[in-house]
């Protein structure tokens, strides 16, 4: 039970996507319903911009050009659900260097 001011923690479920350096940051996150984030990625003249996977889990992160302070986010797991987020630019530049240099995410050629 969570009390008022407090967040629940929840475990990661198996097949859900690894989080490690791209968890949900409700400041500089904004989650879209997958209609919305497939129409988007579907559209002409949406640029790709680079796709990380975890070796160990197979999940993807595909990050997509939006707008001129935001990214089109799409996390895939390994058998195949997607969740497609809004995220600010800056902050997530800084997570997708950090995270593919030092941690377990690996950029891939599509």
């Amino acid at each position: 039970m969570v009390s008022h001011g407090e967040r629940e923690t929840v475990s990661q479920q198996a097949g859900s996507v690894p989080t490690e350096g791209f968890n949900a940051d409700e400041r500089t996150e904004q989650r879209l319903s997958w209609a919305l984030g497939d129409r988007l990625t579907s559209q002409d003249g949406i640029e790709r911009v680079a796709t990380l996977r975890d070796p160990p889990s197979g999940a993807t992160v595909t990050v997509f050009d939006l707008a001129a302070e935001t990214y089109l986010v799409r996390r895939r797991t390994p058998v195949g659900r997607e969740r497609y987020y809004e995220v600010e630019r800056t902050t997530f530049d800084h997570e997708l260097g950090r995270r593919s240099r030092y941690g377990r995410w690996h950029f891939v050629e599509e």
